[in-house]
């Protein structure tokens, strides 16, 4: 199945997404530090993910990161609640009602209660080759609707900071029934995500 592509540029952020974004420009002092250190086609790629997903009652982000997703799936009040887990501690950013817990996906007990979606963004390029289908397996069985992850796509390596490339071969073996969207950033010599959107 051929990828669809997406021009991160064409993405407008929604008012509590552009609340957000503002509260982390005043926190790093300036628009352009900010903008070094988290560039707008981010903001833009964690506003195309929270589109696509489905009203429910509860979500899981796996690797939440700065807590920005998180932050704004309970401000614009798609799910009832945000649970969260990563392996270091949740950045001080992260609302209070976030249900966070230190472990690792792989640490996932999957007789645990099931979410209505799970998202994995920028996180199964960090895990070594063969745990990711452990990862991507745990977390079906822990969702019950939805799992949505994206990853650099045909990123060159070796790569300083992650543990394999996903080119669409890959991506068609680890998630055969998904939707999938290449998202380009600007300028487009940067190495683009791929998003999947996987129904479950």
């Amino acid at each position: 199945m051929l990828a669809e592509v997406i021009e991160l540029n064409d993405i407008r952020l929604s008012p509590e997404m552009l609340d957000l974004r503002e509260e982390a420009v005043r926190l790093s002092g300036s628009e352009d530090a900010h903008e070094k250190k988290y560039p707008i086609y981010n903001w833009q790629r964690l506003q195309f993910t929270a589109d696509l997903l489905s009203p429910g009652d509860s979500i899981l982000d796996v690797g939440p990161g700065r807590g920005h997703m998180c932050n704004y799936l309970l401000r614009s009040g798609i799910f009832e609640d945000v649970y969260a887990i990563d392996i270091v501690k949740p950045n001080s950013r992260l609302d209070s009602r976030v249900h966070f817990e230190m472990r690792s996906v792989l640490e996932l007990e999957v007789s645990e209660s099931r979410f209505s979606s799970a998202l994995a963004l920028e996180i199964l390029e960090h895990l070594n080759p063969p745990q990711v289908p452990e990862a991507l397996r745990v977390l079906r069985r822990s969702t019950s609707r939805e799992l949505v992850a994206t990853v650099p796509f045909c990123e060159p390596m070796p790569s300083k900071y992650h543990s394999q490339t996903f080119d669409l071969r890959l991506i068609e073996t680890l998630f055969p029934s998904a939707r999938k969207i290449v998202l380009l950033k600007r300028p487009v010599t940067r190495v683009p995500w791929i998003l999947v959107h996987e129904m479950l």
